[in-house]
């Protein structure tokens, strides 16, 4: 079973600066859109844990840029958990040119597991079977 998903999407003119490539900042939603994708795949689907009252904030995200994308190329994210307590998670990523396999970015973003009053909590003992999903897919190590 893999743990490392891979999300592919081609760059949007409206994403794209003045030099005509991806603008910085967008690197970040599109980490949002990677990792919701995965989140939905391993039945951890972002709808589903809010109305249980799971609530997962970024607290913290790092971006390092490799190389630049333009108009219309075609990327893929690749993403997966690298660091899971129940309290706090890591999801790491890594962006490619699809055809070339050229490393554009790298980068993670930093998560707390809180309720609807934003109160951390600690996931295992409030929902030991959501626990138990996400902790079948922590790599335990960055890929």
């Amino acid at each position: 079973m893999t743990k490392i998903f891979k999300y592919i999407r081609n760059i949007h003119y409206y994403e794209t600066d003045c030099m005509g490539i991806t603008h910085h900042s967008n690197y970040v939603r599109i980490f949002e859109e990677a990792r919701i994708d995965f989140m939905k795949k391993i039945d951890l689907a972002y709808d589903r844990l809010e109305n249980l009252g799971i609530i997962i904030p970024v607290t913290g995200i790092d971006l390092e840029y490799k190389n630049v994308s333009k108009f219309a190329q075609v990327l893929r994210f690749e993403s997966a958990i690298v660091y899971f307590t129940g309290v706090r998670m890591t999801v790491q990523y890594k962006v490619f040119d699809n055809e070339t396999d050229e490393l554009i970015c790298t980068g993670h973003t930093k998560h707390a597991f809180v309720d609807q009053n934003f109160q951390p909590f600690a996931l295992q003992k409030k929902f030991p079977e959501i626990w138990q999903k996400f902790q079948d897919w922590n790599l335990h190590k960055d890929f």
